[in-house]
């Protein structure tokens, strides 16, 4: 064999050599990310399978990525569905459960994250077909559950008032009130958005639902303000839904009252503990 031989076999075989591990290296890489994927995925599933009393956000777009942003920061658990990868991935580089589907077409998109156990589930898609439908959806499984869904029109605000969602947010309404406040009252804006942020820990205002085994059941407002401490009751929201603004002290609580509160984070940390909310 002549050196030319040699050499020009020696190449081949050693590019050849070359090809296949890269190759091999290549597939394996993959295989372990899919595989590596396919782990954290079940991993992820198992978790929101173990939630219970949590919110669902349907949509990660600008309205349901907010909300859930203000979810996280309120320390509340949640999962997110989603029908865009590319929105699943920015999800859960934040560390949230994200569900990759479509809620408004398949219902076991809303099992997968738990919707018979859920506390809440707010609808943040732009359509307002699909609202209706994730909707009518969800009650179906879950009548007791509170809806919260966002609507693109009045008329598709009226379908979903019918079909028992609890609150419905007109995002050129509400943007536009909110736009008029801040040029006729700003300081009053500026002081209520304080209160309700609850990454402010000078005041915040928030809500106690008063349930079947509260102890402050037949109770007055007097024995609630004796062990409150600096907390301000605002208001009370009967069941019926009407609502006392500044209330006196002899008003009697009752189960499914919701008390309007206002004081520091830590007095209402207690006012939680203490009465188990």
């Amino acid at each position: 064999m002549g050196m030319k031989e040699f050499f020009t076999n020696t190449f081949f075989t050693v590019v050849i050599a070359l090809s296949a591990t890269i190759m091999v290296a290549f597939y394996f890489s993959r295989w372990h990310r899919r595989l590596w994927a396919e782990i954290k995925r079940r991993y992820m599933e198992k978790k929101i399978q173990s939630l219970t009393n949590h919110f669902i956000v349907c949509g990660f777009g600008r309205v349901g990525s907010q909300v859930a942003e203000e979810l996280y920061h309120e320390g509340v658990p949640f999962v997110v569905t989603e029908k865009e990868p590319s929105r699943v991935k920015q999800c859960l580089k934040k560390g949230w459960f994200c569900l990759l589907g479509d809620a408004a077409k398949e219902e076991k998109v809303l099992q997968k994250a738990g919707i018979e156990r859920a506390k809440g589930l707010i609808i943040a898609f732009g359509e307002d077909a699909e609202v209706l439908f994730v909707a009518v959806t969800a009650k179906a499984i879950n009548p007791k559950l509170f809806i919260v869904a966002r609507a693109s029109s009045v008329e598709g605000a009226s379908k979903l008032e019918q079909v028992g969602v609890d609150r419905i947010a007109l995002p050129y309404k509400i943007g536009g009130y909110h736009m008029a406040n801040m040029a006729l009252r700003p300081g009053v804006v500026d002081f209520l958005d304080v209160i309700v942020d609850t990454r402010r820990k000078e005041m915040v205002v928030e809500e106690l639902e008063i349930n079947q085994k509260s102890s402050l059941v037949g109770q007055t407002l007097t024995h609630f303000g004796q062990t409150s401490g600096n907390v301000v009751v605002l208001a009370v929201k009967r069941e019926d839904g009407s609502c006392l603004i500044n209330p006196t002290s002899d008003i009697i609580l009752k189960e499914g009252d919701r008390l309007i509160l206002l004081g520091t984070e830590q007095d209402l940390n207690k006012i939680r503990r203490g009465y188990g909310a």
